[in-house]
């Protein structure tokens, strides 16, 4: 799919040496990015995808979800079906518990917009395991601590349930309803979204699309809900979207999640953005004419939003600027060579690796209690292609093909013959061997480190060895390798 004309840095009045210093600074932190699209004026002036992702490979962006879900909000109160001060109750009067809580009468989508409900933590872990599946009665029931609209607190069980109300007031699964009034009409064609056991979408994060649909998203904001002359949105929505309904506290090392939140959009010190976990971002920036999205494995966007500021902004700020063609054709040949890195090309010793129990987790800093998947008896083997890496999952052995020192794209086919669309590398050297495993439609690589416990014995005990792994970022809301995928 491609939306959004294509241009030159230059011709657009983007400097190809600030991209390039954006570059350059995200790799000098060892900063791990997937993807890359800069659009001003509305044209395409710098694209980009690490391999083995790809331009055209769906992606879950996680919560930019949040910002399709207050879009479709939107679209609702278009059609006369919502009003912004409409009690939450109004909307679940079969799911209302026995005794509602004042404070609880008082919400309105505004505050679930806005996520100002009052709650001092997240009520969706509530929301999941509570009152037979029943979301609303759930979140209904969840006294807020605070005076409705007096705080922020990233509540993800105000996502979801604004999904429940257009799902209710519309009669449609969030996504039928969006296809013909916003997807359709943007061009977006690779949308697939994940459902709650109870069988509603999740509001609040499980969208997987391309890069492209993020950046499209953004310029109908940034074009105030109008697509190629035609009003998506309803008027005034895009402004009252985008200012700060409430300011943030509890992010205090995050310059830029402090400025505000608006209606599922996080405003920053220049212009706002959607913001999904790892930096899946749809940055708006309205005094450039600009949008920039990424798709990322960081621990922290802001960790992109500085480099965005330090590098890219310069580049957006100027009116003209005089093509540079040496300039140019460096930025085009970096573009078109970004990967993701892989481990040392191995060493002639080509003998396999088996280990005879369970891999050791590496947790990352302050991932305590993400998952990780129970992988047992890993073997790496050569083979033609390179290398075959071996595990047991769920007592069910599982094997996947590896590149020698390079990408190989293929898919892991589970025992259910659902297939999850993976690429893998693997090397050794001497005593150790690494793999690395892309779980191409997530944002997440799974690395694992094998080494024999004594690599000059003789016999078996000489291929025995022992493996850790790690992710590079934990994913969120899985529970087996076969959810790592659209």
């Amino acid at each position: 799919m491609t939306n959004l004309p294509r241009s030159t840095p230059a011709a657009q009045g983007v400097d190809p040496r600030g991209v390039l210093a954006f570059l350059d600074g995200l790799e000098s932190d060892g900063i791990e990015m997937h993807s890359l699209m800069v659009v001003r004026h509305g044209h395409v002036v710098a694209e980009g995808w690490w391999a083995p992702y790809t331009h055209d490979r769906q992606q879950l962006v996680y919560s930019v979800a949040k910002t399709f879900t207050a879009t479709a909000v939107a679209l609702a109160l278009g059609e006369g079906l919502l009003e912004l001060d409409s009690p939450v109750t109004s909307f679940f009067p079969e799911s209302l518990p026995l005794s509602l809580d004042p404070k609880v009468e008082e919400l309105t989508l505004h505050h679930l917009l806005s996520m100002s409900t009052g709650h001092d933590r997240d009520t969706l872990p509530v929301m999941e395991s509570e009152l037979g599946g029943d979301m609303a009665k759930a979140f209904l029931s969840t006294r807020p601590q605070t005076a409705v609209g007096s705080r922020h607190v990233y509540n993800n069980g105000c996502s979801v349930l604004l999904g429940l109300v257009v799902e209710q007031v519309t009669g449609e699964p969030l996504e039928d309803y969006l296809r013909p009034r916003l997807l359709d009409p943007l061009g977006i064609g690779e949308f697939v979204w994940s459902h709650h056991p109870s069988g509603s979408v999740r509001g609040s994060t499980g969208v997987h699309t391309i890069t492209e649909s993020l950046a499209t998203l953004g310029e109908l904001y940034l074009r105030d809900g109008v697509w190629r002359g035609s009003r998506l949105l309803p008027e005034g929505w895009v402004a009252q979207a985008t200012q700060a309904h409430i300011v943030p506290t509890d992010f205090p090392d995050s310059p830029d999640s402090g400025v505000g939140y608006g209606y599922q959009l996080w405003m920053s010190r220049h212009g706002y953005r959607a913001d999904g976990a790892w930096a899946q971002l749809a940055m708006v920036l309205p005094d450039q004419d600009a949008v920039i999205a990424t798709t990322a494995a960081v621990p922290h966007s802001q960790l992109v939003l500085d480099h965005v500021w330090a590098e890219l902004l310069p580049a957006l700020e100027g009116a003209t600027t005089r093509p540079d063609p040496g300039a140019q054709r460096e930025l085009e040949a970096r573009l078109a060579a970004l990967t993701l890195p892989v481990g040392p090309r191995p060493s002639p010793d080509r003998a396999g690796w088996h280990t005879n129990g369970m891999v050791v987790v590496q947790r990352i800093p302050d991932a305590k209690g993400w998952w990780y998947p129970s992988l047992f008896d890993v073997g790496l083997q050569p083979i033609a292609e390179g290398w075959a890496l071996s595990f047991v999952e769920d007592e069910e052995p599982l094997s996947i093909d590896c590149g020698d020192g390079r990408w190989l794209t293929s898919v892991l086919v589970l025992p259910d013959r659902s297939r999850v669309p993976i690429a893998a590398t693997a090397t050794a050297s001497g005593a150790t061997a690494t793999a690395d495993v892309v779980f191409l439609e997530t944002p997440h690589v799974l690395h694992l480190d094998l080494a024999r416990i004594d690599p000059k014995a003789e016999g078996r005990l000489a291929a025995l060895a022992t493996a850790s792994m790690r992710w590079n970022v934990p994913p969120l809301h899985h529970r087996s390798l076969a959810d790592l995928r659209a």
